[in-house]
């Protein structure tokens, strides 16, 4: 016995659970969504659900062809200009993730509902297909679970703390650290991950005019720094959980990370002085995800 499928109903699902999938993902990753390529990727998502049914492609090929199909579509989101292949990657494997947990959730929540009792066997036996009134409630539900779930995993990830060593210029400071889940920020020339250090903690391995640049904001001040001090500044544009501007980085002699219970590791970063205040709730350093994962 066949089964009935509306080719506008099938697309009309697929768009909405991709342009929800990315928007999650964005949410979760704290980047902007590009509306118009999110709404492009989305209803070339739809357009291929339909086209691989009526396709009637065997399941290898066909898995083939849904990897491409995802492929294409994160590129369509997440490459831009500034956007490296390493982003890219976490991006779409971010993508990914999210679909699956929706997915998942979606069925989980269908079964919920069925264990209730509730009059869902209707749904099933209707020969049409899950009523698109109760594809969207289930839809929206799923998204908000997903999205609460990825939070609270990013917020206790953000909970964890470390103590790191900035070696510079042959001296060494000790500082405590805690992950900052908003500290993407990156040097645009070497790519490198910027670690935020509290000005006071680090001053007195810094040359006087660096300091004095960071505390007036002024980067007229660094005309003044050492040569070799001149070679390893950075001027990193950046948006963190202590506000926005231009964070003076500077590359270390060596910088190494030590997360409670583990040994130190040396990490490839560069380090911003910025007076951090009680912005980092009493610590010294703030360090961006990929440090304590």
């Amino acid at each position: 016995m066949g089964q009935t499928v509306y080719a506008d109903l099938l697309f009309l699902i697929n768009f909405s659970m991709d342009y929800l999938c990315f928007y999650i993902t964005a949410k979760l990753l704290h980047r902007k969504l590009p509306p118009i390529r999110t709404l492009l990727a989305s209803i070339f998502g739809g357009v291929y659900a339909v086209g691989i049914l009526m396709a009637a492609v065997v399941p290898p090929l066909e898995l083939v062809c849904d990897i491409g199909a995802g492929l294409a579509m994160c590129l369509i989101v997440f490459v831009g200009k500034k956007v490296r292949a390493v982003s890219f990657s976490i991006a779409s494997l971010a993508y990914v993730g999210v679909s699956v947990a929706l997915g998942g959730m979606m069925t989980a929540i269908f079964n919920m509902l069925n264990l209730l009792g509730l009059p869902l066997g209707s749904i099933n036996e209707s020969g049409d297909g899950m009523p698109v009134w109760f594809f969207a409630l289930l839809a929206a539900a799923s998204g908000i679970a997903t999205l609460a779930s990825g939070r609270f995993l990013r917020q206790k990830q953000s909970e964890r703390s470390a103590d790191i060593e900035i070696t510079y210029a042959g001296k060494t400071v000790r500082l405590a650290a805690i992950c900052d889940s908003g500290n993407l920020v990156r040097d645009p020339v070497s790519g490198k991950s910027v670690v935020i250090a509290d000005l006071a903690s680090v001053q007195r391995a810094l040359p006087d005019a660096l300091v004095r640049a960071v505390r007036r904001k002024d980067a007229s001040l660094l005309a003044d720094l050492p040569p070799d001090s001149a070679r390893r500044l950075r001027l990193v544009p950046s948006r963190t959980a202590i506000g926005g501007g231009m964070l003076f980085a500077m590359s270390p002699d060596r910088l190494t990370v030590s997360l409670p219970g583990e040994d130190a590791h040396e990490v490839e970063a560069l380090f911003a002085p910025v007076e951090l205040l009680s912005s980092a709730g009493g610590f010294q350093a703030l360090i961006p995800p990929e440090f304590v994962v």
